[in-house]
């Protein structure tokens, strides 16, 4: 007979630990970014889609932004941000401002400051998954 105690541990573990984990791990990364980048004022000057997913095209398109901002002394410098994301809600004609945190060591590289794109973002919403199963299971147990 299967165990199931040990499979509801198991999807327990997979569902709530996991993602506490990665959502953690994330806002930690921008916690150190905020203290060790620099925040800069800039815009997105292009949007590029791509499709991920299955063989047979079907899945979902992510967006890649490349950001460009000015330094002090008037140069431009140009990077793409490394989190790519369904840009959902995100309907804003290129080209258009944003925060982004700037490596000073390497001007260009950065990531967005604020939004899906940033690691806050990301790790805000990987955190709202297991308050969600928490909530499903909670309300379907009751």
């Amino acid at each position: 007979m299967h165990d199931l105690g040990g499979s509801l541990i198991a999807w327990g573990l997979l569902l709530v630990v996991l993602p506490l984990a990665i959502g953690t791990y994330l806002l930690g990364k921008h916690a150190k970014l905020s203290r060790e980048w620099t925040r800069r004022k800039a815009e997105v000057v292009s949007e590029r889609w791509s499709s991920v997913g299955m063989s047979d095209g079907t899945g979902s398109a992510l967006k890649a932004v490349t950001i460009r901002w000015v330094d002090d002394v008037g140069r431009e410098h140009f990077f793409t941000n490394p989190i790519q994301h369904s840009g959902a809600g995100f309907l804003k004609r290129v080209p258009y401002p944003v925060d982004v945190y700037v490596d000073p060591a390497n001007p260009n590289r950065g990531i967005l400051a604020r939004g899906i794109g940033s690691y806050r973002g990301l790790g805000a919403l990987v955190l709202a998954l297991p308050t969600l199963v928490v909530l499903v299971v909670g309300y379907l147990i009751l």
